[in-house]
């Protein structure tokens, strides 16, 4: 087959005018010369992102665009001359002759076929062929598009789907989608069908109505309406039956959706049915501990002191009733609790719980109380303390009556009750030890029968898990105490170990020896065992098993101590790897962890033994160097860490190095407390990264101070800005042709209660690259647009501008922090809002300048490039920000009539403006001659002190009614060169 494309019918050559010949015909009788149009055909060809082609109707290829060159991997121009045919594959050239001839007949053609590159790869393309005329000859032209990355698009796209199915499915929240109009269910998960009992496929053939899952079609309409007057989105708890008629409770979660053009709603059913029981459960067993308390025959309290001050935290119906009181008075009121002790009592009871609070000791006292029947008792007081789990501590204590032998007996009654049922085991044995009951905890908590304890020496029973020193304590306790409180381990009869807490208590006869012992356990095995993962993950980083931060802390402060007393010198190194992130980011997470574990496993390899390495988080480690003999020693020792981390790693088939840099500070050298060394060396490490990084770097006292004066700087204007020292100044703004004031510049004053009123240059150079710089620049906004709309309730037509900060312009919430306050201050025209951006802020990043500057456009607010000529001041840069207004720089007005430079600078500016159609206004007007000859030059706007000084917003609507033009402007006899004193020479 030939390469070149003959039409077989000669009517297809003629030369009747197709739609695209408009592009080569003259327009008008002023036509453009034809080659120059020719040449704007060509380069609009060129700019397409898509395959242009031109070719003749024998096929021959005419002409096409660079897109064709880059596409096809050929050079520029290099199919010119070729085949249309050589561009497609060998296959396909039969279709695309087809095509080709088709198009000839003036037929609009799309293709598919696809296209061949230099080097023989196919790409995927979609061609649309036109007639039309080339260089006045008639031609075809086709438009091709690579459509490689929308057919991987839409692979994705399926893949995407195929997944979202498969989560759907296995998804364990059960999940249904179903139709609005009929409630018949699209698509339900196997959660959800085994929720109810029925199978996917049956549901799906069915509807929720007839499942009996909505009781009718009106509750579920009631249902629909909610979910449509809620936005989408409902949520509600209620009772459902499934297919074999058990109630459950479940929390819905519904939401709309449109699949397809349908309106759906997507269910979630969360079972609420075991944590409603859990809940009633708990509920239960609180009502159980209330009750069981209040039914104790004795007066139970729990309570504490709050700077010394007694506060009930608790106490049972038998303390309310004794004292007469309701449980809101004994806690809002505990003096009509203690009112009830007997005056002569009352100061030793206080004194003596106070001084227990204090030893953290229990406490007990026998005193006088006096009953609500005005009856005087002798009572039994007794508490101990109790730590809890945030390090505080409570005292839980009991008061008996003692005086009243019924109360007694009652007591002895009740307390057989709370035995057996009491949560904590109990024990009672003889004054040998042997053992003569048990409650039915203890039976549970041990694993024995009754009758295997019963009988047996108590001791015994603990076995070898009873270390023989602890059995000591125990009696000497009890002979000097009367008790013994501890934690014990124990076995259980199936050999299983547990943690008790025991309490031992000696029970005396009315002759004073020893007729029983009563020992109380509770397992606290979970406790335990929780409380070593506690200071397990406290204290060690769970990556690495190195000590963390708040071990770090401990040795570190326990080193400084050692040092101090035997005056030894230490080292405290931070060290941060070089090149992490990147390792990171290519290998993953999962190597970059086994990364970090090796690197720790090489540190604490290479230090000595009373050395430390610990892990602070991410690639940040601290080395604890203690006993150095000198700053040599150390210096060696850091030397050996480099080389040690900058040895080779293996990840895979691949190799490569990680540097570390290091920071270190030398005690007693820097002679601080443990926090404010780890940050000198902490700043020692970044320095040792601006160095060249695979280096360590010795703490320099000079370069921590000038940081700490900046620190406290930063700080004093956090605090002036939560203070509210800070106020705005207005310098008005003003049209000298038309003598009219336009606008006012917002700019910011300190008003300092110790320095006075300070400029800005004061205080901003301090935050100018810190977080706060954004903060306060919010501010700025706030209050001008604040005092813009009070200036527009009292009549007085303004617009303000606020300077924006290089740090405001870099912040990506920017345009949303603008959008928002625009919306609180919805009766602004945002027009009259103009922002002023530094030049340099400006293009230092012109291409984010110019996203952030659209964005204020499109808000409604003008943009002006403010102080210009000072910074890059490129016209290339200029013409692609589209600001709407120029201020040229006050330094460049001032000088203008005295410095030829200058006034050429001023002059060049309002040029360009007057060329770019831009605003402009000229800052540093000073005299009415600076305002003249800019008048002279053509720049009618100004602002300075010349026209006037800022002033408080207060200030302003008496100035612009006193505002009267200066005289000069308007003077014809002056000429622009008499204004000049510039030497000609």
């Amino acid at each position: 087959m030939s390469n070149t494309i003959s039409p077989e019918n000669p009517a297809l050559t003629s030369e009747q005018p197709p739609a695209c010949e408009a592009l080569n015909s003259p327009v008008g009788p002023a036509a453009v010369d034809q080659q120059q149009q020719q040449k704007n055909i060509e380069d609009l060809f060129d700019a397409l992102p898509d395959m242009v082609f031109v070719v003749s109707f024998d096929g021959t290829i005419l002409h096409h665009n660079a897109a064709v060159a880059e596409t096809l991997a050929y050079p520029l121009n290099g199919l010119i001359g070729q085949s249309l045919l050589s561009a497609h594959p060998p296959e396909l050239r039969t279709e695309a002759t087809r095509l080709f001839l088709s198009a000839l007949a003036g037929e609009t053609n799309f293709s598919t076929l696809a296209l061949l590159t230099a080097d023989g790869q196919r790409i995927d393309a979609e061609t649309r062929i036109v007639r039309g005329r080339w260089n006045g000859q008639p031609a075809l032209i086709g438009v091709t598009r690579n459509t490689r990355e929308r057919t991987l698009a839409d692979e994705a796209l399926r893949h995407s789907e195929q997944r979202f199915r498969q989560v759907f499915a296995i998804a364990p929240v059960a999940t249904a989608l179903s139709r609005i109009s009929d409630g018949r269910f699209l698509e339900v998960n196997e959660a959800y069908s085994q929720m109810f009992g029925w199978t996917r496929e049956y549901m799906l053939a069915s509807n929720s109505v007839d499942l009996g899952i909505w009781p009718s079609a009106a509750e579920r309409n009631v249902f629909i309406a909610k979910l449509f007057g809620e936005g989408g989105i409902h949520g509600h708890e209620s009772s459902i039956t499934d297919h074999y008629g058990r109630s459950r409770e479940v929390l819905i979660s519904a939401t709309l959706a449109d699949i397809e053009g349908e309106p759906c709603v997507l269910s979630m059913l969360h079972d609420q049915t075991e944590r409603q029981r859990a809940q009633a459960e708990a509920w239960a067993a609180r009502e159980l501990v209330r009750e069981v308390t209040d039914a104790l025959p004795v007066a139970v309290y729990r309570y504490c002191f709050e700077n010394e001050h007694y506060r009930l935290l608790f106490c049972n119906r038998k303390l309310l009733d004794l004292c007469g009181v309701t449980p809101e008075q004994a806690k809002t009121n505990p003096a009509l609790v203690l009112a009830r002790i007997h005056a002569d009592d009352l100061l030793p009871f206080r004194d003596g719980q106070l001084a227990a609070w204090r030893a953290k000791a229990p406490f007990s006292m026998e005193l006088r109380v006096i009953a609500t029947d005005g009856s005087e008792r002798w009572m039994y007081v007794y508490s101990e303390p109790m730590s809890l789990p945030d390090g505080s501590y409570v005292y839980n204590g009991y008061v008996q009556d003692i005086g009243d032998s019924r109360r007694a007996a009652d007591a002895m009654r009740l307390a057989a009750g709370v035995f057996e049922h009491a949560h904590e085991g109990i024990l009672i044995s003889d004054d040998a030890g042997i053992i003569i009951d048990v409650n039915r905890t203890f039976i549970e908590l041990s694993g024995y029968a009754r009758d295997e304890v019963i009988g047996r020496n108590a001791i015994a029973l603990q076995g070898s898990e009873l270390p023989g020193h602890v059995v000591n304590a125990l009696r000497a306790a009890i002979v000097s105490d009367g008790h013994w409180r501890g934690e014990l381990w124990s076995r259980r009869k199936n050999g299983e170990r547990y943690a008790q807490r025991v309490t031992v208590s000696a029970v005396f006869a009315a002759n004073g020896s020893v007729s029983h012992y009563i020992a109380i356990f509770s397992d606290i095995t979970q406790a335990k065992q929780h409380q070593n993962q506690l200071e397990r993950m406290a204290h060690y980083d769970a990556l690495t098993q190195l000590p963390n931060r708040v071990l770090l802390a401990d040795r570190l402060q326990q080193a400084l101590a050692h040092a101090r007393r035997y005056g030894r010198m230490l080292g405290l190194a931070y060290l941060d790897l070089d090149g992490f992130k990147p390792i990171n980011d290519r290998f993953g997470h999962e190597a970059g962890d086994r990364l970090l574990v090796e690197i720790a496993h090489r540190l604490r390899s290479s230090l000595r033994g009373d050395d430390t390495v610990a892990r602070l988080g991410g690639d940040e480690f601290v080395l604890l160097l203690s006993e150095l003999a000198s700053a040599d020693e150390c210096r060696l020792s850091l030397q050996r860490m480099l080389e040690v981390v900058a040895q080779p790693y293996r990840i895979g088939d691949e190799e490569f190095v990680v540097t570390a840099s290091i920071g270190v500070t030398l005690f007693p050298q820097d002679d601080a407390d443990p926090d404010t060394l780890l940050r000198h060396a902490d700043q020692s490490m970044y320095l040792a990264k601006q160095a060249g990084r695979s280096r360590y770097h010795l703490y320099d006292s000079e370069l921590d101070r000038r940081a700490r004066a900046r620190n406290e700087a930063v700080a004093r204007i956090h605090e002036a800005l939560r203070e509210r020292e800070f106020t705005l100044y207005y310098q008005p703004k003003v049209d000298m042709r038309r003598g009219r004031v336009f606008g006012v510049e917002a700019l910011i004053r300190w008003q300092h209660p110790e320095r006075g009123l300070l400029l800005p240059l004061d205080f901003l150079p301090d935050i100018e690259n810190s977080d706060f710089a954004s903060t306060l620049g919010a501010w700025v906004l706030e209050e001008a647009l604040t005092q813009l709309s009070a200036w527009r309730r009292s009549g007085l037509d303004l617009s303000v501008s606020v300077n924006v900060s290089a740090r405001e312009l870099a912040d990506a919430s920017f345009l949303d922090r603008l959008a928002d306050a625009l919306r609180r201050h919805f009766a602004i025209d945002p027009a009259a809002l103009e922002l002023e951006v530094l030049e340099n802020a400006a293009l230092g990043d012109v291409g984010h300048a110019t996203r952030v500057i659209e964005g204020c456009h499109k808000l409604g607010v003008r943009i002006a490039l403010d102080d210009f000529g000072t910074g890059y001041s490129s016209l290339t840069y200029f013409r692609r920000l589209p600001v709407d207004t120029l201020k040229i720089d006050r330094s460049f007005v001032r000088d203008m009539l005295v410095d030829e430079e200058d006034l050429a600078i001023v002059e060049g500016v309002i040029a360009l403006t007057r060329a770019f159609r831009r605003k402009v206004v000229a800052e540093g007007v000073e005299t009415p001659e600076h305002g003249l000859a800019l008048l002279h030059l053509g720049c009618d706007c100004a602002q300075g002190y010349g026209i006037a000084r800022p002033m408080p917003a207060g200030a302003i609507a008496d100035w612009i009614a006193n505002f009267r033009p200066d005289p000069t402007w308007s003077r014809e006899d002056l000429s622009l060169g008499s204004l000049f004193s510039v030497s000609n020479d």
